[in-house]
């Protein structure tokens, strides 16, 4: 048990911590003039030319494509004519994210043009549990911890559709390897420190947790 332990430890001392990183996704040539210095920009598109169903590809991050849930629904297209050049989100369509592999996207800002077509709600559409979202005048979020496929959508102000000219993506990279370290004995629950002593009664800290085959890192 002490060398199973060792190892643990061992493993924990060169495990990494996931690296927290962001970033900017602008579309239609806008001037994005925010913090974020990683930036992706889509530029081209009209109003004739539908981005329903197309892949949008944020190297190392993710990718994202518009779906739409009801055929009457208008078109989804990137719009650089008009004061605020962006893309227009067309109401009862679904915006997917498939995060990169050991991505964990944390955060998704969007910037609406104004509060015209800013949403009355945006929505989690799958998982159910997949995160929370807030609307602030012209700023919308979603706030989570995905590193799976996940869905949103919004319910428009009257009829209007979403325009935002760009969305601000916060993710980490990389996991820890402790989540997921497997022992190789049997046994029942058992509570270690980090020093590898066995704790009959563990109480606030962190922990080491053997069940079974399952080592796993615990606060308590």
């Amino acid at each position: 048990m002490k060398k199973t332990l060792l190892a643990i430890l061992c493993t924990m001392s060169m495990t990494f911590a996931a690296q927290a990183d962001e970033v900017v996704v602008v579309f239609a040539g806008y001037d994005y003039q925010g913090t974020v210095t990683n930036k992706v920009e889509f530029p081209e598109g009209n109003k004739d030319t539908p981005i329903n169903d197309k892949d949008f590809n944020v190297p190392g991050v993710c990718t994202f494509a518009f779906y739409k849930n009801v055929e009457s629904t208008g078109f989804t297209y990137i719009n650089p004519e008009g004061q605020t050049p962006h893309l227009q989100w067309a109401k009862q369509t679904l915006l997917s994210f498939t995060p990169a592999k050991d991505v964990t996207i944390t955060k998704i800002t969007f910037q609406c043009t104004n509060t015209g077509y800013t949403p009355k709600t945006l929505d989690v559409d799958y998982p159910e549990n997949c995160g929370t979202t807030a609307i602030d005048e012209t700023v919308m979020t979603w706030t989570g911890s995905a590193a799976t496929d996940f869905g949103l959508s919004y319910t428009p102000k009257k009829s209007n559709p979403t325009r935002f000219p760009y969305m601000e993506i916060e993710y980490t990279k990389g996991s820890s390897a402790i989540d997921n370290i497997v022992s190789d004995h049997d046994a029942p629950v058992e509570y270690f420190n980090l020093l590898g002593v066995k704790v009959t009664e563990p109480k606030g800290g962190l922990y080491i947790r053997r069940q079974g085959d399952v080592v796993t890192k615990v606060i308590m």
